[in-house]
């Protein structure tokens, strides 16, 4: 006698509705995962990323700097995020400005304040050095350690440049020198320094600069 081979019937409509099923999780996942991609930190085009990460073995500055894209939330971790294009920050007396005018004493002995525009860029491959070093992001670093070098500059290389040098072309050696300092200082931390420009003609007391005036009308006269 021959068996009829076993056949599984199921009723009518269950297998689509399966594959209906399935259909409406897998978009459900996938909605849900993107909702909570796009929900984290994103580095943009023209920036760069690091992960810091406050708890557990591996808390610390992670190493690998993170490229254009959205990222993932991790719990416990924050992402603070660089500029690679040159940013341009102004120490000035005006409302505008990052900080106020730089100050220090010229080889005259004479009190001299110059307002600085520079331009300030974050080197993507050594970004996580900055915040190693510094665990600031981009506009407190500004505000902060680069300022500071930035000051310390000045008055360590003004000394070198007399009044009259500094409201002559001369003046812009100094500015060369001191971007060449920082440059040493902070370049190693990811921190660049591209230019550094003046902003207006040095701040000297009214009595010194007339005096370079008549000085300067003086020799032209000769």
């Amino acid at each position: 006698m021959t068996r009829a081979p076993f056949q599984l019937s199921f009723p009518r409509g269950i297998l689509p509705m399966n594959r209906s099923l399935s259909t409406l999780i897998f978009v459900v996942v996938l909605v849900l995962g993107t909702a909570v991609a796009c929900s984290g930190p994103r580095v943009r085009s023209g920036e760069v990323g690091v992960r810091v990460v406050d708890l557990g073995a591996h808390a610390g500055v992670q190493e690998h700097e993170l490229g254009v894209g959205w990222y993932f939330p991790q719990p416990g971790s924050y992402v603070l995020k660089f500029p690679t294009t040159t940013r341009t920050e102004v120490w000035s007396d005006s409302g505008e400005a990052i900080g106020p005018s730089i100050q220090f004493n010229n080889a005259d002995g004479v009190p001299t304040r110059m307002a600085v525009s520079v331009q300030v860029r974050i080197d993507p491959e050594r970004a996580s050095n900055a915040v190693q070093r510094y665990r600031l992001g981009f506009e407190d670093m500004v505000r902060g350690p680069v300022q500071r070098d930035l000051q310390d500059a000045f008055v360590r290389l003004g000394p070198h440049f007399t009044s009259q040098q500094l409201v002559s072309g001369e003046g812009s050696q100094l500015l060369i020198a001191v971007t060449t300092l920082l440059n040493q200082r902070l370049g190693r931390e990811g921190v660049i320094i591209d230019n550094i420009n003046l902003v207006g003609a040095p701040a000297l007391p009214d009595a010194i600069r007339e005096r370079i005036n008549q000085r300067i009308e003086a020799e032209q006269n000769v």
